[in-house]
């Protein structure tokens, strides 16, 4: 018969009293510090846990449980056409119209001024609504571009920003193959501009507009929760120039964007 050693706070071989009790209780109830008696094989041991070892042992089990349920969740799901997330990365190949007025501080006619083309990449999120309808944010980082003017050769360069919300209709949502329409805006500001004159002047390019971008595309699942993305967009991105607070004209730069990148649906 295995006999079990008295607890902390009794008497060798007695019966504890009241006030032993109570106190056992207390650091139970408030230090989360105890005691425990364990046989094994007719051996008696006594385990200790302290407040940081049960808090540990906590985190410990809830970081395991949160990842069983993830694998679990992952292995449940055949496909990836429920899941609302999508985020999509892409190289990008930014083609400017180049359309401009008259611009009199640089003595351009009508569409003289040229922005060259650029690669930028460029990152998406995508949220489903329904299984065909999907709000897309895109974002691509402020990139240099160089202008140059029939004549005058380079006048410098500038930045801009212009991130653009959509919204897309997608309409084979079940299929590999997966194309989709998209109508949406973006907001564009100009950044690090460095442009100027045959004389030196400073030029100013400011262009805080809000204006329309149509775009289409496809996603080709790869796997089961990886895509080939390709997409298209026209943007309508316009900047007024100016020399001393004087507008003397505006450039249109309406770029064609064509991207293609890998998408991750989840």
């Amino acid at each position: 018969m295995d006999i079990m050693q008295p607890s902390e706070g009794c008497g060798s071989g007695s019966i504890p009293d009241g006030r032993a009790i109570q106190e056992n209780t207390l650091n139970k109830k408030y230090k989360l510090g105890f005691s425990r008696i364990y046989n094994y094989a007719g051996k008696v041991e006594t385990v200790s846990f302290s407040s940081q070892e049960v808090v540990m042992k906590h985190s410990q089990a809830l970081f395991v449980f949160i990842s069983v349920l993830f694998a679990v969740n992952a292995q449940a799901t055949p496909t990836s056409d429920t899941s609302p997330w999508m985020v999509r990365f892409r190289a990008q190949y930014v083609a400017p119209a180049n359309k401009s007025t008259a611009i009199h501080g640089l003595a351009a006619e009508a569409n003289a001024v040229h922005v060259n083309k650029k690669g930028i990449p460029e990152l998406d999120a995508s949220y489903f609504l329904t299984q065909n309808l999907a709000a897309e944010f895109a974002l691509n980082h402020p990139e240099k571009h160089k202008m140059s003017v029939n004549g005058l050769g380079n006048v410098g360069s500038f930045k801009y920003f212009s991130p653009t919300l959509s919204l897309q209709y997608h309409i084979n949502p079940h299929g590999d193959f997966k194309p989709y329409l998209g109508l949406g805006v973006n907001h564009t500001r100009f950044s690090s501009v460095k442009l100027h004159t045959a004389d030196g002047t400073p030029i100013s390019l400011v262009g805080h507009h809000t204006r329309p971008v149509v775009g289409a595309g496809f996603d080709y699942r790869l796997s089961q929760n990886l895509y080939l993305n390709l997409d298209a967009k026209k943007s309508i991105i316009r900047g007024d120039m100016s020399t001393n607070n004087s507008t003397h004209g505006s450039l249109k730069i309406n770029p064609t964007i064509v991207g293609i990148g890998l998408g991750l649906r989840f």
